[in-house]
């Protein structure tokens, strides 16, 4: 959730995405109650939470591979991103997107299941291009990305 709330207390758009509302239902609890004291709003039926200073964090289910369409974000989070039916089409076609006006981040947090987009991009990247990509894979940083400074 770090991932999505520093930029968000820095002011910044940020959202979370899920392979659906289930998945998405505990984040969605733990962020409410970790960011108590500096939200200025709460949408339920939208999943969005503004703070102070400006910033929000939007959460989306990826029943739907528009998911997210039309907005700008400084990170977005993948969760689960091996169980998106979908992955590749939402990647390509809606959140990339979303990254391209404020040079965003994407964060891809997953265990491997099955040959799918996910893992034939873990193996296949051996330097990203377009939006900066994180990929954490069995909470271990994989081989194909440079670590983090500090690592």
């Amino acid at each position: 959730m770090d991932r999505v709330i520093h930029p968000a207390l820095k002011g910044k758009p940020a959202a979370w995405f899920a392979p659906n509302y289930r998945l998405l239902a505990d984040v969605w609890r733990q962020l409410q109650a970790s960011l108590a004291g500096v939200i200025t709003r709460v949408n339920q039926q939208e999943h969005r939470i503004e703070l102070y200073g400006g910033g929000s964090i939007e959460m989306w289910s990826l029943e739907s591979p528009d998911a997210g369409r039309g907005r700008a974000y400084a990170v977005v989070v993948i969760d689960e991103a091996a169980m998106v039916p979908n992955l590749d089409q939402a990647w390509q076609q809606s959140i990339r997107n979303t990254l391209t006006d404020l040079l965003g981040q994407a964060w891809f947090l997953s265990t491997p299941k099955g040959m799918n987009y996910f893992k034939v991009s873990v193996r296949s990247r051996a330097r990203p291009r377009g939006p900066r990509l994180g990929v954490l894979a069995n909470a271990q940083w994989p081989k194909c990305l440079p670590r983090p400074a500090g690592d």
